[in-house]
């Protein structure tokens, strides 16, 4: 057994309230930077479904979060569509019942809907069950820009195509 002198166990005291203190402030700091680490790719993903996709971007450069929700933002910005669908694969493999994966599942499954592979599309839109996507649009129907292109129902002439005459042909 250790004897301990009065005037050191008050000393003692106070050193055991500092490293509780220091723990307990080291946790706030994490959790604090958790937090603050997490928005960034949550504000992305907002930014992102917005239309916002300059803003999605930086926040994209900016994060050190959540994997899942930076590798689908990422995704979601690249525009080769191959490697956005290594990257979906990715997320739902590494967590597979999270929702983001579900978003990610789903455009895998648009993905395969787009090339044709209606089957395939059709077993992944099974395997997704009863989630449907968030119901938000990119942009709002009235601030969509106008098509690059004039669109009309006329088509423009034809140049027209003749069949060649026969002293044009050349035998050999």
């Amino acid at each position: 057994m250790i004897i301990v002198q009065p005037d050191r166990l008050d000393a003692l005291n106070f050193i055991g309230r500092a490293i509780r203190f220091k723990k307990i402030l080291g946790s706030v700091i994490l959790i604090f930077g958790i937090l603050i680490f997490n928005a960034g790719a949550q504000e992305g993903i907002e930014a992102y479904n917005r239309g916002l996709l300059m803003e999605a971007r930086a926040c994209l450069q900016d994060s050190l979060s959540d994997p899942d929700e930076t590798d689908f933002l990422r995704a979601a910005l690249t525009t080769d569509a191959d490697s956005a669908i290594v990257i979906y694969r990715k997320i739902v493999l590494r967590s597979p019942e999270s929702s983001i994966a579900k978003r990610a599942l789903d455009r895998v499954r648009q993905y395969y809907y787009a090339q044709g592979l209606y089957t395939r599309a059709e077993e992944i839109g099974e395997t997704l069950g009863d989630w449907k996507p968030p119901r938000r649009r990119l942009r709002q129907p009235e601030s969509t820009p106008p098509p690059p292109f004039q669109l009309s129902a006329t088509l423009p002439p034809q140049p027209e195509i003749r069949a060649p005459k026969p002293e044009e042909t050349i035998l050999e």
